[in-house]
């Protein structure tokens, strides 16, 4: 499976991505399902897994929303596939000053929105920051905007077992931290804000509370279990935490070899200069059970390429 990209698991199929293609793979066979578009030249830089990886042409999230269609974060938009039509639509192009999405909440059955997802990216001028709504009628609506300059990005957005959403916003900014909101999205308030200790992109809500990982470059990263507004360390991380999934009686989670963000410039797209928060080139794949029993599954080394030039 080298050069594959696994995407997304539904109904026992596993959606892969290799070099502009769609592929599901089930019980030990594989079948190509589906084209990208994107026309020659995009197929030029995904001639190899350093290509794509530099050009930043894979998708870069994928959701299965029901029926064979999938939401997927690609070349700076929403897209829905639906492979039964062997169709792809854009729903949303990413404003400027601001790149692909970082993660789309697929929303609960019975909800008003099919999803939520909120801007993502360097947002150099510090503007406002919105949060879209996706309809069934595959319409995108502004449902919620942060004001200039109070939150850099959003991280993500995760539905609450008891109700509503979680906001992970990011990142230095005092403003930026843990938000909830309601069923609606009508009423949004603070939780935990203004210290890396509440700067997480990946987090499960589980009976217990919020569950999740830093995600600082400058700090010691930990795993947190959130409880009204009051956060307890599980444990220490090996470096910050982007990317996770939840499943039936737990989640499994990465830490991520992320490069010194006091350099700047050009060099910093040369740069293999750590964090102060990460410890080491070593990526740690956890996984957390029920019981909040934390146990590392795998152990990879980061390769020599340049970390911000062929990402983390």
């Amino acid at each position: 499976m080298k050069g594959y990209k696994p995407l997304a698991f539904d109904n026992g199929n596993l959606l892969l991505f290799h070099k502009g293609d769609l592929f599901l793979q089930k019980d030990g066979s594989m079948q190509k399902v589906f084209t990208l578009s994107g026309g020659i030249k995009n197929k030029l830089k995904m001639f190899c897994r350093l290509s794509v990886r530099l050009f930043r042409c894979e998708p870069r999230q994928c959701y299965p929303i029901g029926n064979k269609r999938y939401l997927a974060v690609y070349a700076r938009g929403l897209f829905v596939i639906d492979l039964k039509a062997q169709t792809m639509k854009k729903l949303f192009s990413c404003r400027e000053g601001f790149s692909d999405l970082l993660n789309v909440c697929v929303c609960p059955s019975g909800a008003p929105f099919i999803a939520l997802f909120g801007d993502y990216g360097s947002n150099a001028s510090h503007e406002a920051v919105h949060i879209y709504a996706l309809y069934p009628d595959d319409s995108v609506q502004t449902i919620f905007t942060f004001a200039p300059g109070q939150i850099r990005h959003v991280h993500n957005i995760l539905s609450d077992q008891n109700g509503g959403y979680f906001i992970l916003t990011g990142d230095t900014e005092p403003d930026a931290g843990i938000y909830h909101a309601n069923e609606t999205m009508g009423q949004i308030e603070p939780v935990c804000t203004g210290s890396q200790q509440y700067r997480a992109v990946f987090g499960v809500s589980t009976q217990q509370g919020l569950l999740y990982a830093t995600d600082s470059v400058t700090t010691e990263n930990h795993l947190y279990l959130l409880q009204k507004d009051t956060p307890r360390e599980i444990c220490p991380l090996h470096g910050s935490v982007i990317y996770g999934t939840a499943y039936k009686n737990g989640c499994v989670f990465s830490t991520t070899v992320e490069p010194d963000e006091t350099v700047r410039g050009i060099l910093s797209y040369f740069s293999n200069k750590r964090g102060a928060g990460i410890r080491s080139n070593a990526v740690k794949v956890m996984q957390v059970d029920a019981s909040l029993h934390v146990h590392e599954v795998a152990s990879y080394q980061k390769d020599k390429m340049p970390m911000k030039l062929f990402q983390y």
